[in-house]
């Protein structure tokens, strides 16, 4: 769950949707607050995602009284990381590519940055790690995968050239 501040491309993260048990014990989706205090944090977006969040924003036609913009209107539900991950296995299946669940997108969001050279420490608070050494543990496998990646495409570029002798 985020507050959004369009003018500079800011988006807060202070609270997420999750289970709670309501007044008869039954467990319902709710906001609640963070995993731990670290993870209340405020990061720049990219433009392409603000854009996206405007026109997706301008499309609700009707916004329920909690303000919670991520709510489908047909169900009366809180749209959920379920519910994203099944929409986003709809579009895999469409354009024929690995199903992938919402919370990939973090994993590859982070794997881009560190493997495009963005500062690690600066990856590591955009994830809402408490410590770096958290990052690293999650990432360096993906960082060895794809230097073994490199390995394979540069010998194949050193083939190519050999081969035109």
């Amino acid at each position: 769950i985020v507050d959004i501040q369009f003018i500079n491309n800011k988006i807060t993260l202070n609270k997420q949707i999750g289970e709670l048990r309501n007044e008869k014990g039954v467990l319902v989706e709710s906001v609640i607050s963070t995993k731990t205090p670290g993870s209340i944090r405020k990061i720049y977006a990219p433009s392409f995602t603000m854009s996206f969040l405007k026109e997706y924003i301008n499309s609700i036609t009707c916004l329920p009284i909690s303000k919670q913009i991520f709510w489908n209107n047909n169900t009366k539900k809180i749209i959920n990381s379920h519910t994203l991950s099944s929409k986003i296995a709809k579009v895999c299946d469409k354009i024929k590519i690995k199903r992938i669940c919402f919370h990939d997108l973090r994993h590859l969001q982070a794997t881009l940055l560190i493997n495009n050279g963005a500062n690690l420490e600066s990856v590591s608070k955009r994830l809402g790690h408490s410590n770096l050494s958290t990052t690293l543990n999650i990432y360096t496998h993906s960082i060895e995968e794809v230097d073994k990646q490199v390995a394979h495409q540069f010998d194949a570029i050193v083939s190519n050239i050999q081969s035109v002798k």
